[in-house]
């Protein structure tokens, strides 16, 4: 649950309707909870329509590589949290109302507890029976499926336990409700009934308390996924048209918002964007194959944006630019059907709507340059503060690399540095991040990015220059600017320099993916993998420190999945002086000699 100054945060930035909207939610809030308390909350659902539901087409699901012969693997996911942990949490907070359960007082991580509740081993479950040609097989899966579910209803009653303290999750478990009822409810009366009664409760809930505002993000679109599934099924019920007309209208408004006109994400985060562009193509497909809405627009700004994320795609992977609580939007290797991608050349693409550069060339490097803002105004929850970093690849392999996100609860100086800059192929002044951190989500004064420069010469060289105003609070003068330039596929060199005339601290990092062997060489290091090897020099930078897994102040670590860490090196230039005079150059050589 957001803390005490997310709240204050979102209340300096709050217009007199917003806080109407947040009043009217703490009211019904409130009037759920004396319900509860009075035995249950009685809600005029009316009777399910079988027949309705059989003539809905579902969306088409395919499975990725995760699922590939694992038939019998269909597990709960848990974000890296002993289950034992979850089930001793749930444990503890069945039967009180969802308001009323704080999980920092039992220090656990809510992120890691609500995974598990989204319940998308059942949807790998019907996908694994329609892939077996047993039939004992797909009945038992099938079963399984139902009874995992209707189990999961039982024990969670509607608004008790933590698993309805967000809409998000909510409208998450809402297609798969919808999907046990399409295919796995069986013959039983009882079973629909129970399995529909789950549907029209979340989505009541959920069209009470949706994301907006200071809120919109993708949660927004999770929760109106969830409404367009259910009021799919039930759109001959006023409520359910409701439901269907609402979830419609803001996907139709988030579109704009939330994906830029290049197709690059406000938010500022390439696991969010894949998320919500999934989240989409899911809904899409819904609506298009039961001709509930006109999807011309949709479809157009999605294909843009499945562009964008193929720009930065090496072997199937993204970099972890901003946050990424590892979400699925239907299952873990389950995917909807997307758009198809145009194929990208090689050579420059700018986004400059979204702020972003690739670089690509014939021999397998991959630069990415990010020069956006922070993340979505006005709060920037999932943007980090690396305005100007970068990552490379060469063939698939990572070796500068964005660190990640760890995990966003019950530890706060780790959610600290994996946001800021010093976690980040940028450079740091004074030790300060490039904006500064009010929560664990939100940010206050944010840096503004400009692109000055993109030249190419015949494709073979390649210059970007931007630069950013972030530490301008320390000094009115001061602004960072970097030069990329790419050379004939074999050079990456990289210039930073400074505006103003103050003295100042300036740290240059370079984090290495662990897989990285460093050497010290002349003027740099030989940095290898198991398959290559590329040298990595500076010249100007006379204190230069090698970092792995330092303490205090946290430095070289890396996440490769949400709450998981590990070491990682990072190379740290330090130069002190007059912001004028200070400037680190770095040369990559894709195509060092020896060995």
């Amino acid at each position: 649950m957001p803390r005490v100054d997310e709240y204050l945060d979102r209340l300096r930035h709050a217009s007199a309707r917003e806080v109407g909207h947040r009043v009217r939610r703490l009211l019904l809030t409130r009037r759920m909870q004396a319900g509860v308390a009075r035995g249950g909350i009685d809600l005029k659902i009316p009777p399910f329509a079988k027949a309705r539901l059989d003539a809905l087409h579902w969306p088409g699901l395919f499975s990725g590589e995760d699922l590939a012969g694992q038939v019998d693997g269909c597990q709960p996911a848990t974000l890296n949290l002993d289950p034992g942990n979850i089930s001793a949490f749930e444990a503890q907070t069945a039967g009180r109302f969802f308001a009323a359960i704080d999980p920092r007082a039992a220090g656990i991580d809510i992120r890691q507890v609500w995974e598990p509740a989204r319940l998308q081993h059942v949807v790998q479950m019907i996908v694994q029976s329609r892939a077996t040609n047993a039939p004992q097989v797909r009945t038992r899966l099938l079963a399984e499926a139902r009874c995992t579910v209707m189990q999961w209803l039982c024990d969670h009653p509607f608004l008790t336990g933590p698993h309805y303290q967000s809409p998000m999750e909510c409208g998450l478990r809402i297609p798969v409700f919808g999907l046990v009822l399409k295919t796995a409810a069986g013959g039983s009366g009882r079973a629909y009934r129970f399995l529909w009664q789950a549907v029209y409760r979340h989505a009541w809930w959920v069209a009470r308390n949706l994301s907006l505002y200071t809120s919109l993000g993708n949660h927004t679109i999770c929760e109106a996924v969830g409404l367009v599934f259910a009021g799919a099924i039930c759109d001959r019920d006023r409520e359910g048209a409701r439901w269907l007309h609402r979830g419609v209208q803001l996907l139709e408004d988030e579109l704009s918002h939330q994906i830029l006109p290049d197709g690059g994400p406000a938010e500022q985060s390439l696991a969010y964007h894949r998320f919500v562009v999934d989240l989409y193509c899911y809904a899409i497909d819904l609506l298009e194959r039961n001709a509930r809405h006109d999807c011309r627009r949709l479809t157009a700004r999605i294909a843009k944006a499945e562009n964008f994320l193929a720009a930065f795609d090496s072997g199937g992977r993204l970099p972890a630019i901003g946050d990424s609580d590892d979400g699925w939007a239907v299952a873990p290797g389950v995917l909807p059907r997307r758009p198809a991608r145009q194929n990208r050349p090689c050579g420059r693409v700018t986004f400059k709507s979204a702020g972003y550069t690739v670089m690509r060339t014939e021999t397998g490097v991959l630069v990415t340059f990010d020069h956006g803002p922070l993340g979505m105004a006005p709060l920037y929850n999932h943007g980090h503060a690396d305005a100007l970093a970068v990552t490379v690849t060469l063939n698939g392999d990572p070796f500068l690399i964005d660190p990640g996100t760890c995990r966003y609860n019950g530890g706060i100086a780790l959610r600290r540095y994996f946001k800021g800059t010093r976690a980040h192929n940028t450079v740091t002044v004074d030790e300060r991040d490039q904006a500064v951190q009010q929560s664990s989500f939100t940010w206050r004064h944010p840096f503004a990015c400009r692109l000055t420069r993109i030249s190419d010469n015949n494709g073979s060289d390649v210059c970007v220059e931007a630069e950013h105003d972030g530490y301008c609070r320390l000094d009115s003068h001061l602004i960072h600017r970097r030069r990329l330039q790419l050379t004939a596929g074999s050079l990456l060199k990289i210039r930073d320099c400074f505006g103003g005339s103050r003295a100042h601290c300036f740290d240059l990092h370079f984090h290495l993916h662990p897989a990285v062997q460093v050497r010290p060489i002349a003027d740099g290091w030989r940095l290898a993998t198991a398959r290559q090897a590329i040298e990595l020099t500076l010249s100007g930078a006379p204190d230069v420190a090698v970092v792995k897994g330092q303490i205090d102040p946290l430095l070289g670590w890396y996440s490769p999945a949400y709450g998981t860490l590990q070491e990682c090196t990072v190379l740290r230039c330090r130069q002190q002086g007059r912001a004028d005079a200070v400037q680190f150059d770095t040369t990559i050589n894709f195509t060092p000699s020896g060995k």
